[in-house]
């Protein structure tokens, strides 16, 4: 591996150095961290290159392999193969920390890369890096000297591999992770690529990192204040794998979800102004794209044919504040552009708490829940894609986004993959229902359990079974607030819409006794859809185990059919003819035998067979011969 090769180099002839020397922050190790690796070199071969030294790899312009496969290089090429692709690097720029001979910098190129730069403090590994770039020709390769502490140019994508043990108090001395990362993530606008290496990772054993420039290091060295730094400054991380027992890769994103600039939509502004890009969908030959743009006070959608403008039609129909509105809209050739208010609000997934912390403030969601599905019936339009990354909150009110897949009868469209699975048939306002129910699902989370069964309608598997006529749901939620002892009847009147003075001229006894009806009911249909579940489920393990059965039945009917069919089989046919033969005179003698003992003699059973064949026939006489054989076959069992 790539750290035990580069541990026998160095420790060999460097240990008195070093203990000498640590604790100085201007000790050789400090400054040449290759020094002790083994020594670098390129061979040429045509348009092929074969690079030696702490990186090992076969370059040609097209194609990078790691020449070792046992190698720590070969691992991490194996583990990264999913991100060095043009997902993650088309129209981005590279930063290669500690790149030295700069195979991931080619390998990020090769892979979509606009421009890679390699960082490196050792001269030697730089000047071959650079021989490499020119005797190869790759274009948008930059090799830069120096330390990251001193670097301050921000990139797209950053690499900083087997790095974080230097910078942390060698090469550079930050003496704290959550500083080292903070770096890091200054240096990034989108992915970093980053090596955790375990303090009892045997480089460290070896050169002593963690001993030197005690006196600066503030925070402990471990994965877990490591992982805590990700966390704090990077919208999410991953572990891509592990390299070693003592070496692990991670991805950390600036981003909360992933934005893919590698499809055919042209970019309209510079990237860094792009929140979302992604793939949809592929029907007919054709892939669908769609990328927001944020313009400041509007929001630009960019999408493949005519999505985007589909969305602009459909929202001009709905005028209320459950939905933003067009500032602009047109066809571009193979793609259309549509242009919205910018809505300020909360993502629903944060702000799922402030909705859920009272009763009151979640039946208040509910209500106009509820109002925006009626407002998208009266126009006849089903959203189809109804979920909580398509909801913003503004003004304690959700605002419906993303209308590209939306339907009505004058506007129908094709169902993209993964959208049928929402519930409901793909042309059905139903849907919608099933949909805003996962939604409120998601964020009543069992915290108001009174309301679990409404919601549970809203949702049911079965379309039959599924409640989606929305007064009928409103009486439902209210019933269920004025059911429970959390709201009373002031939760249940202020979702019906009246106040409390309003709902004094009831009759309390009346209201509470229906209230009650109402809610037993629910407890009652939720049973019954729990039996009905389960049934379901043991029908459809029922359903696979004959299926299983069936497949197995006819892989021994191919089984058969292939010995039947082989060369064998066809030699030992007069063997086994013979051998039936010899089983039927067996069987006759053995039948004989029984009727002479059993009618006397064998002109006893001569003459019982005339008779049987006299008084029944054939048939009979077969009958009885069957009947006799039967008998013959259990003695021969006993």
């Amino acid at each position: 591996m790539d750290s035990e090769r580069r541990n026998q180099h160095a420790t060999k002839g460097a240990g008195d150095m070093l203990d000498a020397q640590r604790g100085s922050a201007e000790a050789p190790l400090g400054s040449a961290p290759s020094e002790y690796a083994r020594p670098a070199k390129v061979e040429f071969f045509g348009g092929a290159a074969h690079v030696d030294g702490y990186q090992a790899f076969d370059l040609t312009v097209s194609s990078i392999a790691p020449t070792d496969r046992e190698s720590d290089l070969a691992r991490k090429h194996l583990l990264l193969a999913s991100l060095f692709c043009p997902r993650y690097l088309a129209h981005r720029t590279l930063l290669d920390i500690g790149a030295n001979a700069g195979f991931y910098s080619f390998w990020a190129l090769q892979s979509g890369a606009e421009r890679a730069i390699a960082l490196e403090m050792d001269d030697s590994y730089a000047e071959l890096a650079e021989e490499i770039s020119a005797a190869l020709g790759f274009p948008n390769f930059t090799v830069e000297r120096g330390n990251v502490s001193q670097w301050s140019t921000p990139a797209d994508v950053v690499l900083a591999l087997a790095l974080i043990h230097w910078i942390y108090s060698c090469t550079a001395v930050y003496g704290d992770l959550d500083a080292v990362v903070d770096k890091l993530a200054s240096l990034t606008k989108y992915m970093l690529l980053v090596e955790w290496i375990d303090p009892a990772d045997p480089a460290i054993g070896s050169f002593g990192h963690l001993d030197w420039n005690k006196e600066k290091q503030r925070g402990a060295y471990t994965l877990a204040a490591f992982e805590q730094a990700l966390g704090c400054h990077f919208a999410r991380y991953q572990m891509v794998g592990e390299v070693t027992s003592s070496r692990r890769l991670y991805a950390a994103f600036r981003t909360p979800h992933d934005i893919d600039l590698s499809g055919p939509l042209p970019l309209l502004t510079p990237k860094e102004l792009v929140i979302s890009s992604r793939y949809l969908a592929r029907y007919n030959g054709v892939e669908y794209w769609s990328r927001v743009y944020d313009g400041g006070e509007a929001i630009s959608k960019q999408a493949t044919l005519d999505l985007a403008v589909r969305e602009a039609r459909f929202l001009r129909q709905l005028d209320s504040s459950y939905f933003p509105h067009v500032l602009d809209s047109r066809v571009e050739g193979a793609w259309s552009l549509i242009t919205l208010e910018k809505i300020h609000g909360t993502a629903l997934p944060h702000a799922r708490q402030r909705i859920a912390d009272s009763p009151e403030r979640f039946l208040a969601f509910v209500k106009h829940c509820l109002s925006l599905l009626r407002e998208l019936r009266e126009h006849g339009i089903v959203h189809r894609d109804i979920q909580p990354g398509n909801i913003l909150i503004r003004d304690n009110k959700p605002v419906l986004l993303d209308f590209g897949w939306a339907i009505s009868e004058e506007q129908p469209y094709f169902t993209p993959q993964g959208l049928e699975c929402s519930g409901g048939k793909s042309d059905d306002s139903d849907r919608d229902v099933y949909s805003m129910g996962k939604v409120l699902e998601e964020v009543n989370q069992h915290t108001y359990p009174e309301f679990d069964a409404v919601i549970e309608l809203m949702t049911a598997r079965e379309p039959y079974l599924r409640e989606a006529d929305l007064g009928t749901l409103e009486v439902l939620f209210a019933s269920a607030a004025a059911s429970s002892t959390c709201g009373g009847r002031v939760v249940a009147t202020r979702l019906a819409g009246t106040t409390h003075s309003e709902s004094q001229e009831r009759p309390s006894d009346s209201l509470g006794s229906y209230a009650s009806a109402i809610h037993k009911l629910l407890q009652q249909i939720s049973e019954l859809k729990r039996r009905l579940s389960r049934l379901r489920d043991e029908q459809e393990s029922l359903a696979r185990q004959a299926s299983h059965d069936e497949e197995a039945l006819r892989t021994i009917e191919a089984q058969l059919a292939a010995m039947r069919a082989s060369g064998s089989w066809r030699l030992t046919a007069p063997c086994r003819w013979i051998a039936c033969r010899v089983r039927q005179v067996s069987d006759s003698v053995r039948l004989l035998q029984s009727a002479t003992r059993t009618e006397g003699g064998y002109f006893g059973a001569a003459g019982r067979t005339l008779r049987v064949l006299w008084r029944e026939g054939v048939p009979g006489l077969r009958s009885r011969l069957a009947r006799m054989r039967d008998t013959v076959g259990r003695q021969r069992m006993r």
